[in-house]
C-alpha cells in the first residue's frame, strides 16, 4: 500500500487490488488513509512506529498503529516525530525516545527497494498487459482497472 498513489485514475496513479472477504477490492488513496490514519507516504513511517505482526517489523513497543497515526499527524513524519519525542505529552513521549532505535531498524525493515532490477522495462510490461487487455475487450488495461465495480 505504500505504493498505492493519486487522487484520481489519471496518469501517475497507482492502486492495488486487495482480496478482504472473497472480494476483489480496488485500494486508492483515501482506503490506505481510512484503514491507516496516514496517507500511502506515511504508511512506511506509520509501520516503523506501530511495528507489523505479520512481518516480523518490530516497531516500538507500546506504540499502536492509532498512537503512531496521532504522532505523525501532529510532527510529519518519523525523523521529525523522533527529533521532536519531548513535544509529546505523557508516556508516549519517553516509549519514543526510548524506542528511537527500534524506530529506525523498523523503517529500513519496511523501506521499498527502489534499486531492484525488473524483469522486463516498464515500457514493455505495460505494452504486455494492453495486449492482454485488448484481446479481453478492453482498450488498455488501465480502462480494464477503472472499470472494476467488483464481483457480480
Amino acid at each position: 500500500m505504500q505504493l498505492v498513489r493519486g487522487d484520481d485514475l489519471g496518469p501517475g496513479s497507482v492502486r492495488m487490488f486487495r482480496r478482504p472477504r472473497r472480494e476483489l477490492e480496488l485500494v486508492g488513496p483515501a482506503e490506505v488513509e481510512a484503514k491507516f490514519g496516514v496517507p500511502p507516504q506515511l504508511l512506511g513511517d506509520l509501520l516503523a512506529l506501530a511495528g507489523d505482526t505479520t512481518d516480523s517489523i518490530p516497531g516500538v513497543s507500546g506504540i499502536g498503529n492509532k498512537t503512531a497515526a496521532q504522532i505523525l499527524g501532529e510532527h510529519g513524519d518519523l525523523e521529525r516525530a523522533l527529533d521532536r519525542w519531548s513535544l509529546i505529552p505523557g508516556r508516549t513521549s519517553k516509549v519514543l525516545r526510548d524506542g528511537a532505535d527500534a524506530a529506525r531498524l523498523s523503517r529500513r525493515l519496511v523501506a521499498l527497494a527502489a534499486d531492484t532490477q525488473l524483469p522486463m522495462a516498464l515500457d514493455e510490461s505495460s505494452r504486455a498487459l494492453n495486449a492482454y487487455f485488448r484481446a479481453l475487450g478492453f482498450p488498455r488495461y488501465e480502462a480494464a482497472v477503472d472499470a472494476y465495480e467488483g464481483p457480480p
